[in-house]
């Protein structure tokens, strides 16, 4: 429902809570809720569309194995994401590729990315300082042209508590 972009989730859920009530209760007060959620279905089937996008993004879902990340499949990563990338690449031209969170592992191999014409925009583990980081790296040609550092990471997803750093 496009309602959604006037009050968020919020008047969503209470669209639905007004229209569930209506039809459960006797009300006559109440009864107006499927008033109010026909309004915003109609708002929804007669506002206008978006416009055309202008950019292309190239999407590569790698579908690797967390059990394999574990066991340290670094280099297999990468060459199952470059492959990807290369492969969507020829299908047909984009302005940007997005690769997954936690993708690879950037100390491994960044420059792997300089042959790649468009900008990368991955998920990778980086550590510095001995310090674990979940990062997006905007990659150009293989140079990081900008990073985003995950504040908090989530327990046993992105680290094990207990284990060293």
């Amino acid at each position: 429902m496009q309602v959604a972009e006037l009050g968020g989730i919020s008047l969503l859920g209470l669209l639905v809570g007004i229209a569930a009530s209506a039809l459960a209760s006797r009300n006559r007060c109440v009864r107006r809720g499927p008033a109010a959620l026909g309004a915003a279905l109609v708002f929804g089937v007669t506002r206008p569309g978006s416009p055309a996008g202008t950019q292309t993004a190239l999407l590569v879902q790698g579908n690797v194995d967390p059990r394999e990340k574990l066991a340290g499949q670094a280099d297999a990563d990468w060459q199952r994401y470059l492959r990807l990338t290369w492969r969507g690449l020829q299908r047909g031209a984009a302005d940007l590729v997005l690769w997954p969170e936690t993708a690879v592992t950037w100390a491994t191999r960044p420059a792997a990315l300089a042959q790649v014409p468009v900008p990368v925009l991955l998920g990778a583990a980086v550590t510095q300082a001995g310090q674990p980081f979940n990062s997006a790296l905007l990659s150009l040609r293989g140079v990081v042209a900008g990073r985003y550092d995950k504040i908090r990471l989530v327990p046993f997803g992105e680290f094990f508590p207990g284990r060293r750093r």
